[in-house]
């Protein structure tokens, strides 16, 4: 690019991280993307790796901005960002500078967004803009005259956060009935996964590779990664509930698309899972899928609550389920259950 300004921008979202470099006009010259790593270390780690590489193959780069789905405050810091765990008082914008050789501005990215969109996008020309963001989960960026609007508390366009339905699902903030609860791209793949098991959605499952759980409402990751993880926690979920051969089944599989990806974590994560696989659990032992989940969570000492509203079942099913669980593994209470669960 020769001498021209460019900066660059990370979008750190619930499933994917994306960074491009861009020139004065919007024009994005360089482009990478990957899926979100898990936990605060290890998504920076991943940014500023992805920032260093677009700094070496444009070394016109002069600033790095990153938006990130959460309450950030002026400073960079993240004080709270229910789809992505762990952001919990981390100085995102502090790490990250400690890396970069660029300046760096850290903030929430439907405000960043809004400022696209004024500057490049939909909002030129114009003083007064209300972006709404879809995704993992809804966020809001306000511009009003020319200026982000952040409100007193740096919540003004949390309006993901709104209720819309006092008796609706959980958000991933811990309320019930939240616009992002109901219409987010991950509260959309949660409802065709229940229409899919349930027999009401065939298309749909057929292209998840009949697999309910790898019905997402994050298609842009491309079917075949997404496919894999779910093989993968599907394999997870078997060997908790004792059930070795699907188990092993589901976790071959998905180390195959991983290897073929070339996602060498994710492969590595599926070897350690085949690894912890030991002899095959007899049939008077072995629990369906249901059970397995249900044990699994309640061995995390969840209440059944949590349970059902995680699994999406009535408290009853739950402790009809568990009632069954315990029979099966011949154990009498949560300690044992989570003593069984250890030795799968």
């Amino acid at each position: 690019m020769g001498s021209a300004l460019l900066t660059a921008g990370v979008d750190i979202g619930g499933t994917k991280l994306l960074a491009v470099a861009a020139d004065g006009q919007g024009k994005v010259v360089a482009e990478r993307r990957q899926p979100t790593a898990e936990g605060p270390d290890a998504v920076l780690a991943a940014t500023a790796a992805v920032v260093a590489d677009l700094l070496a193959a444009e070394p016109g780069i002069a600033a790095v901005g990153v938006g990130l789905p959460g309450l950030v405050d002026l400073e960079g810091a993240v004080h709270y960002a229910p789809n992505l765990p762990g952001f919990v008082g981390v100085d995102a914008r502090g790490r990250l500078a400690a890396t970069c050789a660029v300046p760096v501005v850290v903030d929430n990215d439907a405000n960043v967004a809004a400022l696209g969109e004024v500057l490049h996008g939909a909002g030129r020309g114009r003083k007064e803009v209300l972006v709404v963001t879809l995704g993992t989960g809804i966020g809001g960026g306000l511009i009003i005259n020319g200026v982000v609007n952040r409100g007193g508390y740096g919540l003004a366009a949390e309006i993901g956060h709104f209720t819309v339905d006092r008796n609706g699902p959980v958000c991933a903030c811990g309320a019930r009935g939240h616009w992002e609860a109901l219409a987010s791209g991950s509260a959309l793949g949660r409802r065709a996964r229940e229409w899919a098991a349930r027999g009401d959605a065939p298309g749909v499952l057929a292209r998840a590779g009949g697999v309910v759980e790898a019905v997402t409402g994050h298609e842009e990751l491309g079917q075949p990664f997404e496919l894999a993880r779910s093989l993968m926690a599907r394999g997870r979920g078997f060997r908790r509930a004792l059930r070795k051969r699907p188990a092993r089944e589901s976790l071959e599989r998905a180390l195959a698309i991983f290897e073929n990806l070339g996602a060498s974590a994710w492969a590595d994560r599926a070897r350690s899972e085949l690894g912890r696989i030991g002899g095959r659990a007899t049939s008077s032992t072995a629990l369906t899928s249901t059970e397995g989940r249900v044990a699994a969570l309640a061995a995390q000492g969840r209440t059944n609550r949590e349970i059902a509203d995680q699994l999406f079942m009535t408290v009853r099913t739950v402790e009809w389920n568990l009632s069954k669980v315990y029979r099966k593994l011949q154990v009498r209470s949560r300690t044992e259950l989570s003593r069984a669960v250890d030795r799968a």
